[in-house]
């Protein structure tokens, strides 16, 4: 008789236990976030003193945290005079990358394109136009 308590004290404990691992289970079964499937795009404009290259970057998105192995996908070579030449027609620059820009968008699946960040990067000859 003198068991009856510490056996009733070890279910009870063994219960709770139990009781603890699946709450704690289900939480983190319900904070999952769903991975989005297939590739992220990137682009990257490198604007040098010499021209202007157009990147576009791809890697799987189902990785944790969207990491992966970056690959490059596409380089597009601006035709036309540097960005830094038409700070007098700004317009000049933005026909200069059409031929550029109609190539990623086509690299690029359509349902991807709002969610695709695009980074700019310039030498210090950039830096110089005011």
């Amino acid at each position: 008789m003198g068991l009856k308590g510490p056996v009733v004290a070890a279910i009870a404990i063994l219960f709770s236990s139990v009781i603890i691992v699946v709450t704690i289970s289900t939480l983190q079964h319900l904070r999952r976030v769903a991975l989005p499937v297939g590739l992220k795009y990137g682009i990257v404009f490198d604007a040098g003193a010499s021209g202007t290259i157009v990147y576009v970057y791809n890697w799987p998105g189902e990785k944790m945290n969207n990491t992966g192995v970056v690959d490059e996908s596409h380089v597009c070579h601006v035709e036309g005079p540097d960005i830094s030449s038409c700070d007098d027609d700004p317009a000049q620059a933005a026909q200069s990358l059409q031929h550029c820009l109609k190539e990623t968008m086509e690299k690029i699946p359509e349902d991807k394109h709002n969610s695709t960040p695009l980074y700019f990067g310039a030498t210090a000859g950039m830096r110089l136009l005011q």
